[in-house]
């Protein structure tokens, strides 16, 4: 994310170019943040879109610009969170019935690591919602303990518990549907690269 402190201080200051600038720097970290939650790209857009709304109103509150990409993805994070809760309360699909069936796979990738990452993204999406934003932003951003727990408004301690769990059901369900993996290694503890 290409964001200077000082792009960041002239646009709290009321520069419109240095705001626009400040989006265009950061927008593609927060949509690939959205989109990775939410599994669907105009889902993702309108996230993001959300997110820019919130952060042009929100912006003269920040404090210390060094912490504008832990604050960017902590908005785009709750954004998501509540698209997801509204969705889980609608009751309504998020995806074609028909990605959901089994694909055939390649048995020897699986056996030796190699899943595709579609699989993985379909799985990951069928996390329950805190267990996957926290793999995201642990795995796949690689973000520390206490980044993610800023972003998530937890503990340290909560945010390795729910990586742990969602780890362990990620792994579980892999062994699941390619059972070789039982009396192999199996994926290795960090799931997603």
């Amino acid at each position: 994310m290409d964001v200077p402190p000082e792009m960041i201080r002239s646009a709290q200051s009321g520069d419109r170019q240095a705001m626009e600038d400040l989006i265009k720097g950061s927008y593609r970290a927060a949509y690939t943040l959205a989109l990775r939650l939410l599994g669907n790209p105009d889902d993702a857009a309108e996230a993001t879109q959300e997110t820019y709304i919130r952060v042009v109103r929100g912006l003269k509150r920040l404090g210390e610009p060094d912490a504008f990409p832990t604050w960017l993805f902590k908005i785009t994070s709750n954004v998501c969170i509540s698209e997801m809760r509204r969705r889980t309360r609608r009751d309504i699909p998020t995806e074609n019935v028909a990605e959901h069936e089994a694909s055939p796979v390649d048995v020897e990738a699986v056996v030796t690591g190699r899943v595709a990452a579609e699989e993985l993204e379909q799985l990951m999406r069928q996390l329950p919602e805190a267990y996957r934003t926290v793999i995201v932003l642990r795995d796949v951003y690689d973000m520390s303990g206490d980044e993610a727990a800023e972003i998530l408004g937890v503990t340290p301690g909560a945010v390795k518990v729910r990586l742990h769990r969602a780890r362990r059901r990620l792994r579980d369900e892999l062994v699941a549907r390619f059972p070789e993996w039982a009396s192999s290694e199996g994926p290795q503890e960090k799931v997603i690269a």
